[in-house]
């Protein structure tokens, strides 16, 4: 089919031309009434014509007109099948409905005729409102009883065999093994392209669905994750000779990815390429038990008796009691029974870590009979004991209700051992002493540290100290101790720090934030109640994921937990310094002075050279104590304490410590190695090139190298990345390249372990978002047993290729040629006939 039309480019200034070529009209038409006195009037006209058709055929070229010729021809068309081949596909559904498991089984021709079609819609309409089929015309006399009797137990057979059989093997008899295979039909109205996905998408032909045990290794898919996405944007690429008419994606909707499918099906949508999702497997959800998350510490002290926490999917189960057993690697189990009361049980373990090194772990419930599968009632994991002592310097002014409450927390921690300093204290020279010591013994030459009290600890605290105690000199011995990556400084407000003028340099230095404001409500807020007074410490996403601050394995749980603690009505925040991470912000009542922002920092963070300091702008955290006693409050100066000791644990010397930033990780998890350099060895080896040699645990190979790079958010700090490592014990070796140094010594260890199964924590199959892909591309929600409405459904979209030419006129030589023939026929004519 041809088509063509005339397209003027020069239409937007027509007015213009249209202006013109009027006044040469006029011009002509007042030249030829002074002609008409010289010349005949065959001759006046004649020479009128050919001046109105050169001005016509001018303005014509001006309007710039172009010849579109469009030359239609059929396309070949495109089929995409997408078939999802994830863990969650190799599930049966015998929880299905009755409904449910007849029209799979009309699906697969295991039931009817066109001479039964009747009596199975009738049979279908009475189990979709929950009643009996009637299962013979009349019910009267013996014969039809037994008629009735074997209908209904020849029925309920077939229904526990449909629901017996896989979900991925209800797509590959649909697709190649009934009477009328839907694979045949839409070959014949297209080309018919086969992709299977899990993860990712490969491509796959009749002969591969064909096996009912399909090889997921051989394909090279990772059937734990579903990515949906993957599944609809395979293939989609279109040529000139090819266009795609739909996509058929068979899958029970169970996206465990981290993609936005329903993004990738509306661009789709757009582009014209509608989505007929297939739901395989039963929207209700079975009955079975899965492990679904766990919480516990990656690393804990010798003695700690670190909480283990496993959160269950207990469906099917309320009202019933179950056995949960922990099981070390080496030890007694321990066990737990809990009443089930709900669809998520928590169960939580806590362990006495009384062995040095690394220790794992199985949890795991008992297989039920009536559970649809068992291979996701366990998970395994794996934390660190660490022989050590975390020693805390607390420095304070006066013994003010934050230090006393701080103080008693660490002495009541076996893992720390706490050293005070308070500068102003009651004194009756009774005894010799004061309680507490009343100055810093730190010696005025860095050379000294190695014996002053300094050596040997890895967090210091300060509190609400002024000037007055603590010297510009002081300040500048506390920044050396963290460059030199020494231990971790807590910088905790007060009254006197915020009233004592300008800060010392090196304090401005270490502090994660600037433009420090106070921020004081005396107004109503500060007169009602405790948890409603004041304001509110609000976590940002860095500080949810921040262990030191998280109180619960549940992030929602754990934000509740925050918004529930009683209020502050003194504090202090400002504004975070590059290269700061600010973990709480300030959450303002409703009667806040003008000026104040909820986006405030006043928690934040930051590393300083091999050290890091935290900034705390409240004096207030014992109100955390209001009717939760030491529950939370003892937990976070604990997990506090143990983040702050941390960055010891690498391993390495003053110049270079070098380590994972996690030395527990889960499959798919990121691991982070990091090598921390202090400035003076950046300085001396300013060509330094790092690397890190990666070999699992008792091999020789090299599995990676990995160039560690500078950190844009760390300073002196280089960091790598090893990414997609199987479960397994990992060792990174350090090498530096233009640097005088023996990298031997830099050794890391990494332990993966298996995460719990997201693939088969909901075995119900998600109807919702396959309607939704269907409805935002264009397509439709398609049950098994209308896939006969599916090739008409395709060929409903015309599909088609076009070829368009195009010839600019008003450049064509005809167009010139025109117009000078009357330009010279109009000249020729004037001269014959004596006009000038």
């Amino acid at each position: 089919m041809e088509a063509s039309n005339i397209i003027f480019q020069g239409r937007g200034l027509w007015w213009l031309w249209l202006s013109l070529a009027a006044l040469a009209a006029i011009g002509v038409i007042m030249l030829y009434r002074y002609e008409r006195r010289l010349v005949a009037a065959r001759i006046g006209n004649s020479l009128l014509a050919l001046r109105l058709s050169a001005i016509a055929l001018l303005f014509f070229a001006l309007l710039q007109p172009v010849l579109a010729v469009v030359r239609e021809r059929a396309a070949e068309r495109r089929i995409l099948i997408a078939v999802d081949v994830s863990q969650s596909m190799q599930t049966p559904d015998p929880q299905a409905s009755d409904a449910e498991k007849l029209r799979w089984a009309r699906a697969l021709g295991t039931i009817g005729n066109d001479g039964s079609r009747d009596r199975l819609d009738q049979w279908l309409q009475a189990l979709e409102n929950d009643q009996e089929p009637k299962w013979v015309e009349s019910s009267n006399g013996e014969a039809a009883v037994q008629l009735a009797q074997t209908r209904r137990d020849s029925l309920h057979q077939l229904l526990d065999e449909i629901g017996a059989l896989q979900r991925r093997e209800i797509v590959q008899r649909i697709l190649t093994s009934t009477t009328t295979p839907l694979l045949a039909e839409l070959q014949r109205i297209g080309d018919v392209q086969i992709q299977l996905f899990a993860d990712q998408s490969v491509a796959a032909d009749a002969d591969t669905l064909s096996l009912l045990d399909l090889n997921e290794q051989e394909l090279g898919l990772n059937v734990g994750v579903t990515n949906l996405r993957a599944g609809i944007e395979s293939g989609t690429s279109s040529s000139e000779e090819t266009s795609l008419a739909g996509i058929v994606l068979f899958s029970d909707g169970r996206d465990t990815s981290t993609h936005d499918s329903i993004a990738t099906a509306r661009a789709l949508g757009r582009e014209n390429i509608p989505i007929f999702p297939v739901l395989i497997g039963s929207p209700r959800k079975p009955v079975d038990i899965t492990v679904t998350d766990l919480d516990f510490p990656t690393s804990v002290f010798l003695g700690d008796t670190p909480r283990l926490t496993a959160t269950l999917a207990t469906t099917g189960f309320a009202g019933r009691a179950i056995e949960v057993v922990l099981q070390p690697a080496t030890g007694a189990a321990l066990r737990k029974t809990i009443n089930v009361e709900a669809d998520t049980t928590t169960v939580a373990f806590d362990w006495p870590a009384d062995s040095a090194g690394r220790s794992s772990f199985r949890i795991a419930v008992a297989a039920q009979p009536e559970e649809l599968r068992d291979d996701n009632n366990s998970a395994e994991f794996a934390l660190t004991v660490v022989d050590d002592t975390i020693r805390v310097l607390l420095i304070e002014e006066e013994a003010r209700w934050e230090f006393r409450f701080i103080d008693n927390a660490f002495l009541r921690d076996s893992r720390v051992d706490v050293a005070q300093v308070i500068f102003e204290q009651p004194f009756l020279d009774v005894l010799d002493a004061s309680f507490f010591p009343r100055q810093l013994d730190w010696p005025n030459d860095p050379a000294g540290w190695d014996k002053s009290a300094l050596a040997d600890t890895d967090v210091v605290i300060v509190g609400d100290v002024s000037q007055t105690h603590l010297t510009p000199a002081d300040w500048e011995s506390l920044e050396r101790y963290v460059d030199a990556g020494r231990g971790t400084l807590v910088l905790l407000a007060g009254k006197n720090f915020s009233t004592d003028g300008e800060l010392p340099p090196a304090l401005q230095r270490l502090l994660p934030v600037s433009d420090l404001r106070i921020e004081q409500f005396t107004k109503r807020s500060a007169k009602s109640s405790p948890n409603e007074r004041g304001f509110h410490l609000s976590l940002t996403p860095e500080g949810e994921r921040e262990p030191m601050l998280q109180f619960a394995a549940d992030p929602q749980a754990n934000r509740e937990i925050w918004r529930d603690f009683p209020g502050h009505v003194w504090g202090m925040t400002g504004t975070a310094k590059p290269g700061a991470s600010v973990l709480a912000t300030m959450d303002s009542p409703a009667d806040a002075p003008q000026g104040t922002s909820a986006d405030r920092a006043i928690l934040a963070r930051q590393t300083y050279g091999l050290g890091q300091v935290l900034w705390l702008g409240i004096d207030s955290t014992w109100r955390w104590r209001h009717r939760a006693g030491d529950r939370y409050h003892h937990r976070f100066w604990g997990q506090l304490a143990r983040w702050g000791a941390r960055q010891q644990s690498l391993g390495g010397t003053d110049s270079v410590k070098f380590g994972f930033e996690r030395s527990d990780i889960t499959q798919g998890k990121t691991a982070v190695l990091r090598a921390r350099f202090n400035r003076v060895f950046l300085e001396r080896y300013p060509q330094l090139t790092a690397t890190a040699e990666l070999v699992a645990a008792g091999e020789s190979r090299i599995l990676q190298t990995l160039p560690l790079t500078p950190a844009p958010s760390r300073p002196l700090a280089y960091e790598g990345q090893a990414i997609d490592l199987p479960p397994g014990e990992y060792t990174a070796r350090l090498k530096l390249d233009g640097a005088d140094l023996d990298a031997a010594k830099f050794v890391a260890t990494l332990f993966v372990s298996q995460p719990p199964a997201q693939e088969l924590t909901d075995l119900s199959a998600n109807a919702d978002l396959l309607s939704q892909i269907a409805t935002v591309s264009g397509g439709r929600l398609i049950g098994p047993d209308a896939l006969s409405e599916l090739p008409q459904l395709l060929n409903a979209a015309e599909v088609a290729h076009g070829d368009r030419d195009e010839v600019a006129l008003w450049q064509h030589p005809v167009l010139l040629l025109l117009f000078c023939a009357l330009v010279t026929t109009e000249w020729v004519v004037r001269k014959l006939n004596g006009l000038p």
